[in-house]
C-alpha cells in the first residue's frame, strides 16, 4: 500500500480498480469493466457489493460498463 493510500482500502481486490480519465471502474474476473464511478472509494464499495453478490449466487443483469 501505497503512504498516501487510506486503511479503507486494505483488504479489496484493488489490482483489479482502474482509473481512466478522472474516473474509476474495476475489472471482474468475467472479463467486464464495471463503472464509471466518481471516486476510488465508490468503486471500492461497488467491487465489494459485486463480490458479495455473485458469491450469494445472486443473478447479475450486465453491469454498467465503459463504452470504448
Amino acid at each position: 500500500m501505497r503512504s498516501d493510500d487510506s486503511n479503507k482500502y486494505a483488504g479489496t481486490r484493488s489490482g483489479r480498480m482502474y482509473q481512466k480519465n478522472g474516473l474509476w471502474f474495476f475489472k471482474t474476473r468475467q472479463g467486464g469493466d464495471v463503472g464509471p464511478f466518481a471516486d476510488k472509494l465508490e468503486a471500492c464499495t461497488q467491487l465489494e457489493a459485486y463480490i458479495r453478490a455473485v458469491e450469494s449466487g445472486m443473478e447479475l443483469t450486465q453491469p454498467r460498463s465503459e463504452v470504448v
